[in-house]
Formats: structure tokens, C-alpha cells, sequence
């Protein structure tokens, strides 16, 4: 139930942009604009800020020990949305 909660908000907002673009006679715009940051854009700064996090950091076997904390930017948390494990 709480996937249906956290997902439905994010279903209506694209069907708004899809029927958008579709209403404008450019609905396949709507998946450029989604798939294309998604596979360019988005994977070079999450591989950018996993370096920040995990680079240069000594080999240890406690988690808590072999990685930073990395505060972030708000346009950092305005972009992009936090991962949950």
C-alpha cells in the first residue's frame, strides 16, 4: 500500500505531460525528454557522486567506515529524487 501511496503522485504527473504533449501532436517528445537525461544526464552525475562518496577511501569491513557524507545542494534535492535501498 505504501508503493501505491509513494508511486500514484508520480503516475498522474506523467499522464498529465504525456496527454500534454499528445494533446500538442508531440507525444513522442515526451519520452525523449524522459528516457534520453535518464541514460546521459542522471548516470554521469550519480557515477560523479559516488566517487565523491566512495573514492579514496581505505578498504575497511565496517560500512560505516568506508564511505563520506556527502551534503548536498538544493538544486541537488531539487533534481533529483532521494534512492531508497
Amino acid at each position: 500500500m505504501r508503493g501505491v501511496r509513494r508511486l500514484g503522485p508520480n503516475l498522474m504527473i506523467n499522464l498529465v505531460f504525456l496527454t500534454g504533449f499528445a494533446a500538442a501532436d508531440t507525444w513522442w517528445l515526451y519520452f525523449v525528454l524522459w528516457i534520453l537525461p535518464t541514460m546521459t544526464w542522471e548516470l554521469f552525475i550519480s557515477r560523479i557522486r559516488n566517487i565523491g562518496e566512495h573514492g579514496a577511501v581505505g578498504d575497511k569491513d565496517n560500512r560505516q567506515q568506508n564511505t563520506r557524507t556527502t551534503p548536498r545542494a538544493f538544486a541537488d534535492r531539487a533534481i533529483f529524487r532521494e534512492r531508497s535501498p
